[in-house]
């Protein structure tokens, strides 16, 4: 019996198609670097970052450990020859880059009258990767999500994103369900769909392009379009 619905936020219920890119997230860096005064040749700027990404990505991904952006952008930094104010700078560029996030985040048209509705008969929680807690916080804030789940967790807030089987965990613990109990809703297919079904936690995938070729990738108990079909995809699911 399935008693609760495990929401991913950016790019499931939430939207900031101007943030939520690697590539985009080093543009901003980047512009926000030469406003600050300090010119830097955009080509070098994004080969030292995307190294930098890699290596941490490498040392932190065999636990899906959270990530440290100021130190990735310290070290591009010294490595694009700033090293002196590398480290002042870092901090400034990553939080004018977080002050973004409440400014840029928009509920899904879908989402309030969805989430009222299953409200009614599930318990609900938002589980998202995000690395600074305050941020998250401002941003569901803003948007009033709160009202919407009984529980909400950030990588953040417990160190380790999605895939780790710790914040899958602790979201259930807090809901206070089984993984058999849940379903996991998300757009990305290694954190929140493998993650959530190495527990034994039913997964809907929200992909467009999937949905429309009829692909179901492994992993997947469903692939949705949107989340205009959630409700008829969980009736489905459940039989």
């Amino acid at each position: 019996m399935i008693k609760a619905i495990l929401f991913d936020c950016w790019g499931t219920i939430l939207h900031a198609p101007r943030l939520m890119t690697r590539e985009s997230a080093i543009e901003a860096f980047h512009r926000t670097l030469r406003e600050l005064g300090y010119e830097a040749d955009f080509t070098l700027f994004r080969e030292m970052y995307l190294r930098e990404a890699e290596r941490q990505h490498r040392e932190a991904d065999s636990d899906y450990r959270e990530l440290d952006y100021v130190e990735r952008l310290r070290r591009v930094l010294e490595a694009i020859g700033l090293e002196g104010d590398a480290e002042r700078l870092a901090g400034e560029i990553w939080r004018r880059y977080l002050d973004e996030w409440p400014r840029q985040s928009r509920l899904d048209p879908e989402a309030p009258r969805l989430l009222r509705r299953l409200r009614e008969a599930y318990r609900l929680a938002l589980v998202t990767n995000f690395p600074d807690l305050p941020t998250a916080h401002r941003v569901f804030d803003t948007l009033n999500l709160w009202e919407y789940f009984d529980a909400i967790l950030v990588s953040a807030e417990v160190g380790y994103r999605k895939p780790s089987p710790i914040i899958f965990q602790e979201v259930l613990e807090r809901l206070g369900v089984k993984p058999q109990e849940a379903v996991m809703v998300g757009d990305t297919l290694e954190a929140d769909i493998e993650g959530a079904r190495k527990l034994g936690v039913k997964t809907i995938l929200i992909d467009p392009e999937r949905a429309r070729r009829g692909e179901k990738p492994e992993g997947a108990d469903a692939v949705i379009e949107s989340l205009r079909e959630l409700e008829k995809a969980l009736e489905n699911l459940i039989g």
